[in-house]
């Protein structure tokens, strides 16, 4: 189980190669992802920002989360990354906050940056977890958990689901 205030990057790379990895996107492929964890001094994952056309900074609405989210989010911008290239996503999104949990507009006010997009809470992530198996392997058994990433996948490549589908 991941502490609260667990804080995660992704990194989205698009139409481009790594350059620290040597590593080029297959021509199939309209991205890749990158989990860069927590660590910004790291080479590998600083080489994989500087490769990203997106960084998705991905938190949660508990406050220790947001507050650090404000904190990872300073540093980047300090190290040269302009608030267009980083996108927020709030993680176990819950639509009616609580104590221990901010409103979306008390995200969006504390990082002054819209939030990008929600992925919902759900018991799936723990069932899949206690499994040891990919979410993805029991997405039948989460429909709108999967149609959610789904949703995420597209709006982050700017592709529609109905435009894969006609072109295949």
């Amino acid at each position: 189980m991941k502490p609260a205030n667990y804080l995660l990057f992704l990194f989205l790379i698009l139409d481009g190669c790594i350059e620290p990895f040597h590593v080029k996107i297959p021509a199939s492929q309209q991205a890749m992802v990158v989990d860069g964890g927590r660590i910004l001094s790291d080479e590998v994952v600083i080489g994989a920002l500087q490769s990203s056309s997106m960084i998705f900074l991905v938190t949660t609405q508990e406050f220790p989360a947001i507050r650090n989210a404000q904190r990872y989010l300073s540093n980047l911008m300090r190290m040269g990354f302009s608030q267009d290239q980083i996108k927020i996503v709030v993680n176990k999104y819950l639509k009616k906050h609580d104590a221990n949990h901010a409103s979306l507009q008390q995200v969006q006010q504390t990082l002054n940056q819209p939030v990008f997009y929600g992925i919902p809470n759900s018991t799936m992530w723990l069932t899949a977890v206690n499994k040891a198996r990919p979410l993805v392997a029991d997405r039948a058994l989460a429909p709108d958990l999967d149609r959610s990433f789904r949703s995420f996948v597209d709006k982050a490549t700017g592709v529609q689901r109905d435009a894969v589908a006609k072109s295949a």
